[in-house]
């Protein structure tokens, strides 16, 4: 897409990474989500789920407890408002 002149947004992130876990590619969504700085809401949800969906539960509540710290972010999420309930 980049050397195409057209810039992924957070949208794009999230396709990726969730096409990444559906594959069953959980290390390869891992990966491009840490190399990613875009710190938007989808893309953190897109990984929890991901994590979920595969079983790793430690790792998905350690993510979302990182997003819980990031007042900005868990703020957008209606998702991750009743979670931290």
């Amino acid at each position: 897409m980049d050397s195409q002149g057209v810039k992924p947004n957070s949208a794009t992130h999230k396709i990726i990474i969730e096409g990444l876990c559906s594959e069953g590619k959980v290390e390869d969504a891992e990966a491009y989500f840490n190399c990613r700085k875009d710190e938007s809401v989808e893309i953190y949800t897109a990984m929890v789920n991901g994590y979920c969906q595969a079983g790793l539960v430690e790792k998905s509540y350690e993510l979302f407890c990182e997003i819980s710290n990031q007042g900005d972010i868990a703020k957008e999420s209606s998702g991750f408002k009743q979670l931290s309930k």
